[in-house]
């Protein structure tokens, strides 16, 4: 979120943050100035872009909380570690999908994100992902078929390579 502000990515007037954790949207709020709700839909409904970073189980009940809703949301970004875009778009629908898995170092701004276009998604969504990515790191486009071994290595290559 930081970086993504600092870099003039986003403005913080332009970003809202939903999550279950009222102290950590009492956190977010106070630090970088956001919008919060503990409610999907709200931001579903007024979002242009959605940043999924939840748990891979609860792709589900969100998907069945947010059905129907009326949505301004032109592009869905994946951070949910082994859910195929195939599974994302059923969830989701004909909406442009993007699934994206960002490695450790992103963390400090050093990062390498692979994306992985879903069948909706046109060369300018593949452009906003990549903007929005940079801000921590590089970014790469790959097939869909390797992004299972990208998450297998995104948690565990930095480190061989810290300790090499």
């Amino acid at each position: 979120m930081s970086r993504l502000l600092a870099q003039g990515i986003y403005s913080a007037e332009a970003a809202i943050v939903s999550d279950v954790s009222g102290d950590r949207l009492s956190y977010l709020q106070q630090t970088y100035g956001v919008e919060t709700t503990t409610q999907n839909i709200e931001v579903v409904r007024t979002a242009q872009t959605v940043l999924l970073a939840v748990k891979p189980q609860t792709l589900n009940s969100i998907a069945a909380e947010i059905s129907g809703i009326r949505t301004v949301c032109e592009l869905w970004l994946s951070i949910l570690a082994g859910v195929t875009l195939s599974r994302l778009e059923q969830a989701l629908g004909a909406n442009p999908v993007i699934r994206v898995m960002p490695n450790t170092p992103a963390m400090v701004g050093a990062g390498m994100t692979a994306l992985a276009a879903g069948s909706h998604a046109l060369p300018h969504h593949l452009e906003i992902a990549e903007k929005i990515f940079t801000a921590v790191g590089e970014t790469i486009v790959v097939p869909e078929q390797w992004m299972d071994a990208v998450t297998g290595l995104s948690g565990s290559g930095p480190a061989f390579v810290a300790i090499a």
